[in-house]
């Protein structure tokens, strides 16, 4: 194994035993680092990320180049310890919000909505709920909270009664009762991994090892830093604190020191494999922007900033710029969703009851009264704006039309498809040749979310990276 000077000192740091965080930019080698650091180690240990296809390449490695350290999820990790007790509870079938109202004594609950009275249907409520033991789930508190329950759009925002606040507090007792019934195995609701994950955790779970290697350290659910930093062995944690997408959802950046011990040394990987300085250049003056120490080089194969005629991805900021690129391409080439388009046709189906019925139970359309009073709320009111382009698709070519498309979409392994994905769930993946989408600001790009945003999707990218749909960051490059 031929390691770079740089990789070759992160091993010496960690050969000191004390907690190591190595910040390693994208495409440099960071699971060839791992495993060389694994192998030098020879400390028996766990190897730990939450995406299970990343678990199954590391592992793959692993069991020839250091097979004393195994590499696990957290959620199998927690099945084994807790979760094969809830195995019966996995394979229930989907219960409905009715059913749940009625497990958890819902009842109609009365609130103003942008000024108008409403009454929300306990089915409703339970899907609040729901929403709510999933937000706990994913949390480090030792308890339920009232600020676990999902904020409703449009209650009383600006009015002087917080009805956001009076219907958490009306509905928190549900929120109790709904994960006492996830933590009994003989419960009634549908379980998931994640409720194992938490019981798990909260039952002083922690990750076993000499030595424990943290992957994508940069954005780690709440849950595993808890059961993590609650290890006794060696902390490694690897990632790149440019690339955190998901601090918006509750990640935690561990590189940023959280929950390492006194004496933690600093290694850092920059010499980026995956691309050749052309590209490097764009990454670099992101970093530049988000304030970076160091810069990336391109130690790829040279490439290019131009049109891509034929992409093999386009990558987009929102998922109404996926349907949007969806709409514009699929006659001319197939097309695949990452991560399916379950989402995208799932609003639009929420559109065409609210446009038929004047109610929608897609929890973005519930507090409105008619497709109008939608068009009025994305027109009008800035809390809507992230709303406004997906609306303004359904509108102009009609919720079946986009259903429709989502439905034609193919998988990803389909010879000469076009990929078509946000940014968020690009992130872990690589193209030869990605176009950015049209849907980027288009008169700035100066918050660190968008610039932290932009610096992922640009090193998406191996040989062509194509920004000639996104002009503002074609510009802020070049400025």
């Amino acid at each position: 194994m031929n390691l770079t000077a740089e990789q070759t000192d992160v091993l010496e740091r960690a050969r000191q035993g004390s907690d190591l965080v190595v910040e390693a930019f994208a495409g440099t080698g960071k699971t060839t680092t791992i495993v060389a650091l694994a192998k030098d180690r020879g400390l028996r240990g766990t190897y730990v990320a939450y995406n299970r296809a990343i678990v199954d390449d590391v592992r793959s490695v692993l069991e020839h180049e250091a097979p004393q350290v195994q590499a696990r999820t957290a959620h199998s990790l927690a099945y084994a310890s807790v979760g094969r007790r809830f195995k019966h509870r996995l394979s229930t079938e989907r219960i409905s919000s009715r059913q749940v109202a009625k497990i958890l004594h819902l009842s109609p609950l009365d609130l103003t909505v942008r000024g108008s009275e409403r009454t929300f249907s306990p089915a409703f409520l339970a899907g609040c709920v729901t929403e709510g033991t999933r937000n706990f789930a994913n949390s480090a508190d030792p308890e339920p909270d009232v600020r676990h329950l999902p904020a409703i759009e449009g209650i009383d925002e600006h009015g002087e009664h917080r009805n956001d606040d009076a219907y958490r507090t009306q509905l928190f007792p549900a929120l109790c009762l709904a994960w006492d019934d996830l933590s009994d195995e003989s419960g009634s609701l549908r379980f998931s991994h994640d409720a194992y994950l938490k019981i798990w955790q909260l039952r002083g779970g922690r990750v076993p090892g000499e030595v424990v290697f943290l992957d994508e350290a940069q954005d780690t659910n709440p849950v595993i830093a808890a059961a993590i930093t609650a290890s006794n062995g060696q902390l490694v944690a690897v990632g790149d604190s440019y690339q955190q997408i998901y601090a918006w959802r509750g990640a935690l950046d561990m590189l940023d020191g959280l929950g390492m011990r006194p004496g933690t040394v600093r290694g850092r990987l920059t010499h980026s494999f995956r691309f050749g300085p052309e590209i490097a250049s764009v990454a670099n003056h992101l970093l530049g922007l988000l304030g970076a120490p160091a810069t990336i080089t391109g130690a790829g194969a040279p490439g290019t900033i131009a049109r891509a005629e034929a992409p093999d991805a386009i990558l987009c900021r929102t998922n109404a710029g996926v349907v949007s690129m969806l709409l514009e391409h699929l006659e001319a080439r197939p097309c695949a969703i990452v991560g399916g388009g379950g989402q995208l046709a799932g609003f639009a189906r929420g559109v065409a009851e609210l446009e038929a019925t004047g109610r929608s139970t897609h929890p973005e359309l519930v507090c409105f009264s008619s497709l109008e009073d939608l068009w009025a709320y994305v027109a009008d009111d800035p809390s809507g704006s992230d709303l406004a382009l997906m609306v303004k698709l359904c509108v102009r070519y009609g919720p079946e039309t986009i259903i429709d498309a989502v439905a034609r979409a193919v998988p990803e392994s389909t010879p000469g498809c076009l990929v078509l994905s946000t940014t968020h769930r690009a992130k872990g993946r690589q193209w030869a040749a990605v176009r950015l989408g049209p849907d980027w600001p288009q008169r700035t790009l100066d918050s660190p979310d968008e610039l932290r945003l932009a610096y992922v999707a640009v090193t998406r990218a191996r040989q062509v990276l194509d920004l000639s749909e996104c002009p503002i960051l074609g510009e802020t490059i070049h400025a």
